[in-house]
């Protein structure tokens, strides 16, 4: 009976051996410096290792220095976004915070309301206490601030002792609502510094966005109201609704 021959199995290369595994490895190797002094052999062996160790450095490096990029620009683009002494976000970054809500509204008819908020009396404070304790005071104002906000809401340190609040879908009477929370979060507890503690109270101006095309309008509202608030006695918020010149219409909440 003719024997058959086996027909299944590992391929071969060119040299009769078969291309599998690990004894196929190793005898490639020694067919390849099969009559090689073993001097030249190794010395071969060591230099392609060495060209393997010097390429994974290579590599890493480019790896490493790629991420070290990215990771210091992130810092760098975190800093310019920052305000410095309180940590919040600064007016370079509410302005973008700002563009988003208007695009938002234009495209869904979202609405949202700009709140203004000024430390009073800020100038009697550096003028009697120091710079280093006026510091204090608005860092400890950005904290108060930050803690009574809504997660979806936005808080800003606008410039010196404003700060911008951007509130989400928000109608008069939530804007209302987190205003007087924001000046009693300020009002109710004196602030400790390393003068003592110090009453410090905070304006608020409210502007609610209407038919507005431009959210510069309504931070000139909720600017507008929070110089209400000032002349009106302090301590206190001022809203204006309505878009155009003439308000249509003024809210006041006071102590």
């Amino acid at each position: 009976m003719e024997e058959v021959g086996e027909k299944s199995g590992a391929p071969t290369d060119s040299l009769g051996l078969k291309s599998e595994g690990v004894p196929y490895s190793l005898s490639r190797i020694l067919f390849r410096y099969h009559g090689m002094p073993a001097g030249e052999v190794v010395d071969h062996l060591v230099f392609r290792l060495a060209m393997l160790i010097v390429a994974g450095i290579i590599i890493e490096f480019l790896h490493h220095g790629n991420v070290s990029q990215f990771l210091a620009a992130r810092e760098l683009q975190r800093r310019a976004m920052t305000d410095s002494l309180t940590g919040l976000p600064n007016r370079r970054a509410m302005l973008g915070k700002l563009r988003a809500a208007q695009s938002r509204a234009v495209r869904h008819g979202h609405g949202y309301a700009v709140i203004m908020a000024d430390l009073d009396h800020f100038k009697q404070v550096n003028d009697t206490h120091g710079h280093d304790v006026g510091d204090q005071g608005l860092e400890e104002l950005g904290r108060r601030l930050q803690q009574s906000v809504r997660l979806e809401d936005h808080l800003a340190r606008w410039g010196g002792e404003e700060f911008l609040l951007l509130i989400q879908d928000a109608d008069q009477q939530v804007a209302l609502a987190i205003a007087k929370k924001l000046r009693a979060a300020v009002a109710d507890t004196p602030f400790a510094t390393s003068a003592g503690a110090l009453p410090i109270t905070i304006s608020l101006g409210l502007a609610l966005r209407g038919a507005d095309r431009h959210f510069e309008t309504v931070c000139s509202r909720a600017d507008k109201a929070l110089y209400l608030a000032k002349q009106n006695g302090r301590n206190r918020t001022e809203a204006i609704t309505g878009a155009g010149a003439i308000p249509s219409r003024q809210v006041v909440e006071g102590v």
